[in-house]
């Protein structure tokens, strides 16, 4: 799990990425079903530590 410091939780299922970016990619696949989405953050950020993705404006959210 070294450097996989972004968690990918889809209906409690979870996953690991190295950036957001791949987290956001993978979620996409699931965003046709609703599934719910959040992407949280295992490193110290300036930034939330986790997202959740809001189907009614498209877009993702922070903490």
């Amino acid at each position: 799990m070294e450097n996989e410091n972004y968690r990918l939780y889809v209906n409690g299922t979870q996953s690991y990425f190295e950036s957001f970016e791949q987290a956001q990619r993978e979620a996409k696949k699931f965003m046709p079903d609703k599934a719910e989405l959040r992407i949280e953050t295992l490193i110290q950020t300036s930034e939330a530590d986790f997202w959740a993705y809001e189907y009614k404006n498209g877009k993702w959210v922070p903490s």
